[in-house]
């Protein structure tokens, strides 16, 4: 597994990868579903909010295989006074349900251990399993939020303890 920061060189493979993965969630999200384009693109441009001072983005690979994306935001952006929000987090369909996905957001929280906030669209209960799975699964408890009618919260902390042999 190996993350590769998104700069100008990759923003392009990023910018194809979130389109797929605001389609996907365009089955959850019927305001994610009107914004499609006529080109077929969802929201364009809405990727350049995330080049900014307090957001992390990485392209995720598997072995030399492209398998997904992850953001982060720190400091002033992230909600409920967490020190990261996973802003955005996606990992392509042929990858999902073997393990791959936990593996690597626990890589992510190995490299950031601290305070976490993330979203989960309502209706995407796969998302919520997924989550609840994950943090549950690192012996972290969690603070759940209805945020309002479209998003609910979890609120976490990752302790680097957790990953020290």
């Amino acid at each position: 597994m190996k993350f590769v920061s998104v700069g100008k060189k990759n923003r392009e493979t990023f910018d194809h990868l979130f389109n797929l993965y605001l389609h996907d969630l365009s089955e959850y999200s019927i305001w994610v579903a009107e914004r499609q384009g006529a080109d077929g693109i969802f929201l364009k441009g809405t990727t350049d909010r995330y080049f900014n001072d307090e957001t992390m983005v990485y392209l995720i690979y598997y072995k030399e295989h492209l398998a997904g994306f992850v953001c982060l935001t720190t400091g002033t952006r992230a909600d409920h006074k967490a020190e990261y929000m996973v802003s955005d987090y996606f990992i392509l369909r042929a990858f999902r349900k073997t393990g791959f996905a936990k593996r690597a957001i626990r890589q992510v929280f190995r490299k950031y251990p601290g305070k976490y906030s993330l979203h989960v669209i309502k209706e995407n209960i796969p998302a919520h399993r997924f989550w609840r799975g994950v943090i549950t699964g690192m012996g972290t408890g969690f603070k759940f939020i209805r945020c309002d009618e479209e998003r609910d919260s979890y609120l976490f902390e990752v302790k680097k303890e957790l990953f020290e042999d």
